[in-house]
């Protein structure tokens, strides 16, 4: 369920009920999630809360961050490298 990863819950294990994953079907080589806010917004930073569970935090190894402009033309992107527990990005403003 997409809406537990904006719910205001931190904790980020599966048994807080608070975390969301895409299929886990290792199958699925280009897995996706994306926020689209109800209204233009000036952006300055994005926190992400990995999953601590043993068994899953690597799954956002090398996830790739796009954030798009209103025109869905993408204004920033960055690779978030080794998955950290929490990965906070600053886009300035």
């Amino acid at each position: 369920v997409a809406s537990l990863a904006i719910d205001g819950n931190l904790d980020q294990t599966w048994a807080g009920r608070s975390v969301t994953h895409t299929s886990g079907d290792e199958q699925d080589l280009d897995p996706w999630w994306a926020l689209r806010l109800d209204e233009e917004t000036e952006v300055e930073h994005i926190r992400i809360l990995n999953r601590s569970d043993p068994c899953c935090g690597h799954r956002l190894s090398n996830a790739i961050l796009d954030v798009f402009n209103s025109d869905g033309d993408v204004i920033y992107t960055r690779n978030l490298g080794t998955a950290d527990d929490v990965e906070d990005v600053y886009l300035g403003g």
